[in-house]
């Protein structure tokens, strides 16, 4: 069930942040994306952590979303020119990225 929560907040998020936002909705947003999958710690965690065995459907949906937040986070960096949200931004791209990752991180 966990998976399933995880990865309809993937899509909603995705959403979210590839709409045009003003710039504290879009900073808060993706605050909020980094601390809920880092389980609010200061730690970098793979965005898959903690819902193993889902199986390969449910894993693939939360990969395919996580990476439309991310190319959506790669389009606001290459626009942005507020230091704060250049920070914002850098943090919410820090994974750990694993050996499938990379696929998706090519496509970018």
């Amino acid at each position: 069930m966990n998976s399933c929560k995880r990865v309809a907040g993937l899509s909603l998020l995705g959403q979210v942040l590839n709409l045009s936002l003003p710039l504290d909705l879009r900073q808060d947003a993706m605050n909020w994306f980094s601390s809920s999958l880092r389980g609010n710690k200061n730690f970098l965690t793979h965005y898959l952590e903690d819902i193993t065995g889902c199986g390969m459907h449910v894993e693939s949906h939360a990969r395919k979303h996580f990476f439309v937040i991310i190319n959506g986070l790669v389009t606001y960096l290459k626009k942005a020119t507020d230091e704060n949200e250049i920070k914002a931004i850098l943090n919410a791209l820090k994974w750990k990225y694993s050996a499938r990752d990379h696929t998706f991180l090519n496509k970018m």
